[in-house]
């Protein structure tokens, strides 16, 4: 489950069982509070809305309006001045809530204030971090006895990942954690480093995602006859997503910049989509 709010509750926060128990006690609160009739129409109209959307969304006579979905094939290019400046670094961060209250547990709310400024820190400090971005919180699904939530992030460098780890904004939260302030809160972290040649995506009717999602800063290279102040108010912010059309995007190695194998490539179920 992705896009779910640090504060906001989730089916994963409490088991099925509770969720309907708490249902079941608002039911009966507002069936003592007002009529039967009254009470019993709303979950009726909204199931039977619900019902009436996703039955003509189904059929082709609705769009949901909320829909971010990119149509077609795309991919990613690091837009960049240096053509050898094409590595990415993804940080996987994960936490672990390993209490019965889930995000309810005692000073959850404190450490994820500090943790939603760290955060903003990043996107203050793009250039200094070479912070690119992250996904909205992915929720762990069938975890037992406690609550599981993941965040990609991306990253130029792993030198600018290392410098934002020694910022006050993620001390702020690192050294009371060291302190077992929270103890119930596990942490988890993976890096990868991928050099030119070595990473490749792809998108098909998808949302902005992932690596699709990040913001390159972008400008006049260094070579520029301008001053710095003046490069330092061109830079701006693009995007890396790119059609992926032709045989250069062909493929998972084509992609990557790598030969292809030819008895694979003809394999390949899309390859009579971009034979030229």
């Amino acid at each position: 489950m992705a896009g779910s709010s640090l504060y906001m509750p989730v089916p994963e926060d409490f088991r099925l069982s509770t969720w309907l128990a708490i249902g079941a006690c608002i039911y009966a609160i507002a069936e003592r509070w007002f009529p039967f009739w009254v009470v019993v129409q709303f979950p009726i109209l909204l199931l039977a809305a619900r019902t009436i959307q996703a039955t003509l969304m189904a059929r082709g006579l609705l769009t949901s309006g909320r829909s971010n979905t990119v149509p077609g094939r795309y991919s990613t290019r690091i837009p960049a001045s240096n053509p050898e400046d094409q590595g990415i670094v993804v940080f996987v961060l994960g936490a672990r809530i390993n209490h019965p209250m889930g995000r309810l547990a005692p000073g959850f709310l404190d450490a994820g204030t500090i943790f939603t400024g760290m955060w903003r820190e990043c996107n203050r400090n793009r250039k200094k971090y070479g912070y690119l971005g992250k996904t909205s919180t992915l929720m762990a699904s069938q975890e037992e006895g406690g609550l599981t939530m993941v965040w990609l992030t991306y990253w130029k460098t792993v030198e600018g990942l290392r410098d934002f780890g020694a910022s006050d904004a993620h001390r702020a939260l690192q050294i009371p954690w060291l302190a077992k302030k929270y103890p119930y809160l596990g942490i988890m972290h993976e890096t990868y480093s991928a050099p030119k040649g070595n990473w490749e995506t792809i998108y098909h009717h998808f949302q902005p995602f992932g690596m699709g999602k990040t913001k390159f800063m972008v400008g006049p290279s260094l070579t520029d006859d301008s001053n710095a102040a003046d490069r330092e108010k061109r830079l701006r912010f693009a995007s890396p997503l790119v059609k992926a059309e032709g045989r250069e995007m062909r493929s998972m190695f084509s992609r990557m910049g790598r030969g292809e194998d030819i008895a694979l490539a003809r394999w390949n179920p899309e390859a009579k989509d971009f034979d030229e």
